[in-house]
């Protein structure tokens, strides 16, 4: 496809063409000749030219917390014996102009690289790509465009916090460690009972003292660990907003981050129907904070179906509900939620948190009701509402 110089010439090569037409001038048909051809040369150049580039694009990191760096390195490798022309790179990038760099001749069987940054500044996901590589002719006056590298995100998500408690449910839970596989031979902490030894026990666990006294041996059989079970119910309703949302989800995102760390089965549901399931590992928790990452406000309605559906197979687990207020309904459904769950806290996060204007709530939070403000930030209010020193950490 012809530039806007290519343009140019090849109406000029026309005007000549036709004005040696008209006036029987042989110079100008020579003219609008040359003009045509060197635009037509120019194009089968880069049309035809077979190039021999390696360009890969990497995304470093490609999941991190709102406001950290993340780049993105290209690598152009030229793998002819000839050098490459001039490249004109375009990496489209969502909610920017993109990216745009001019590459000059890469030498034979050399390498150039490149980066620019990514806006990180709202949590989402940053779409970048296709790739777009423009050949243009060494006149300047043809390019052509080639599919480099295909669309490629960044998760951006909300800032994590790792806490140093989390609300332990009452009583024993009989689903707790249902669903947990142990390897073989490897125990709890705790001593449990004393069993007869069968081939392929660790010999380590043999109990010697009992095994003299019965003439038999006997293996020490520990208890196995419980795993723990936590549910955070994230209210998108009215009056939820986007600005609600970014300290909302960071919330979410600190306990169930929590959660992962404490091995325990981590579980997110939201007010417009996601559920997560419980689950564990890092595949669950990269499925949190995706779906933290996209999160938008909902529309009204009740909180009981939400807290219905937040109490199926959760046992005697415990329940975190973050919300941004609570109507006199909402209230009664927070109440039976108490009652049902092993243990429930409800994080409130108050309009001066993300609104300048609004007033600051003087709201004292407790161990299970807790008011984020402008000048109680999460997790110092969480960890000072539940009688802990605040200890704060972002994961990448």
């Amino acid at each position: 496809m012809p530039t806007r110089a290519g343009f140019i010439i090849v109406a000029f090569g026309v005007a000549a063409l036709i004005a040696g037409r008209v006036l029987g001038v042989i110079e100008f048909y020579v003219l609008g000749t040359m003009a045509v051809g060197l635009v037509l040369v120019a194009w089968l150049t880069v049309r035809f030219r077979a190039l021999s580039l390696a360009i890969s694009r990497d995304i470093e990191p490609r999941r991190v917390p709102a406001n950290a760096a993340a780049q993105v390195d290209l690598r152009i490798d030229n793998r002819d014996r000839r050098s490459s022309p001039v490249l004109r790179v375009k990496d489209p990038v969502s909610g920017t102009r993109g990216a745009r760099l001019l590459v000059a001749p890469v030498e034979p069987k050399a390498m150039r690289s490149a980066a620019y940054r990514l806006p990180t500044d709202r949590r989402g996901i940053v779409e970048v790509g296709p790739l777009e590589l423009t050949v243009i002719d060494p006149f300047g006056l043809t390019r052509a465009k080639i599919t480099a590298a295909p669309k490629s995100d960044l998760v951006v998500h909300p800032e994590v916090h790792i806490l140093r408690s989390l609300p332990d449910p009452d009583g024993t839970d009989p689903n707790t460690g249902a669903d947990r596989t142990a390897p073989v031979n490897v125990s709890g902490d705790e001593f449990h009972a004393l069993r007869h030894y069968v081939m392929g026990d660790d010999l380590r666990r043999i109990h010697w003292p009992s095994s003299a006294r019965h003439d038999q041996l006997l293996v020490r059989q520990d208890e196995r660990p419980r795993q723990g079970r936590i549910t955070v119910l994230l209210d998108i309703r009215e009056p939820a907003t986007v600005d609600y949302l970014d300290i909302a989800s960071s919330v979410a995102a600190s306990v169930l981050a929590t959660g992962q760390k404490r091995r325990e089965r981590t579980r997110l549901v939201t007010t417009d129907g996601f559920d997560s399931g419980f689950g564990t590992g890092s595949v669950h928790a990269d499925a949190h904070l995706r779906a933290l990452a996209l999160v938008e406000p909902g529309r009204t309605g009740s909180l009981l179906p939400s807290i219905d559906t937040a109490m199926i197979d959760a046992g005697r687990s415990s329940l975190v509900i973050v919300s941004p207020g609570f109507s006199e309904s909402d209230s009664a459904a927070v109440r039976i939620a108490r009652q049902r769950s092993g243990a429930c806290a409800v994080v409130v996060v108050d309009p001066s948190a993300y609104d300048p204007s609004a007033p600051s709530a003087t709201v004292e939070s407790t161990q299970t009701h807790i008011t984020v403000t402008r000048d109680r930030p999460f997790p110092a209010v969480w960890e000072q509402a539940r009688g802990r020193r605040s200890s704060r950490g972002a994961m990448r």
